[in-house]
């Protein structure tokens, strides 16, 4: 007996015979009426939603049932500029996607490019700068401290108004 279910699951019939019983099973919660006809996304300012739909591992037309939330949200974290995200099956044929994203803080110009921080100072993605030209700009070593000395910089309006770029030098002070 041990043999043969080594046999059959060696043989790869016990996975072909799993796919398709689960495929059955799409086919007739499709035909009741437990098929996807949307995905509401919601959170995403930067994430685009083919991105999103990539991650997902469903899409509208799939079985209701095929939605895996957790593994779904796993994926979608894996992102650049997602922080968290939340993935609702609203029965009969709805899910909600729901993104946080990580809130841009600073521009840093590095020796690979220009990426956006956040306001801990660790790189979130490469950004195009003129999508955030509104940021401070750092360069040089990674800004670590970043956000304590844009605000003291901003407690003084006459400095503030003049700095143009921020430098960290060797992790030990600011240019």
């Amino acid at each position: 007996i041990v043999g043969g279910i080594v046999i059959l699951f060696a043989g790869g019939y016990v996975h072909r015979g799993t796919t398709a019983v689960n495929a059955a099973l799409a086919t007739v919660s499709a035909g009741a009426g437990f098929e996807i006809s949307a995905i509401q996304l919601s959170g995403n300012r930067y994430t685009t939603p083919g991105a999103i739909s990539q991650k997902l591992g469903f899409s509208a037309g799939d079985s209701v049932f095929a939605v895996d939330p957790q593994r779904a949200r796993a994926n979608l974290r894996t992102l650049d500029w997602v922080a968290d995200a939340d993935v609702t099956v609203r029965y009969p044929d709805k899910v909600n996607v729901h993104l946080i994203e990580k809130v841009p803080f600073a521009l840093w110009q590095s020796d690979h490019g220009l990426y956006a921080i956040g306001r801990d100072g660790q790189p979130i993605t490469k950004v195009p700068a003129a999508d955030f030209k509104h940021l401070p700009l750092f360069f040089g070593d990674p800004p670590n401290g970043a956000s304590d000395l844009v605000e003291a910089i901003g407690a003084h309006r006459a400095v503030a108004a003049r700095v143009k770029a921020m430098q960290r030098v060797s992790n030990r002070r600011w240019n």
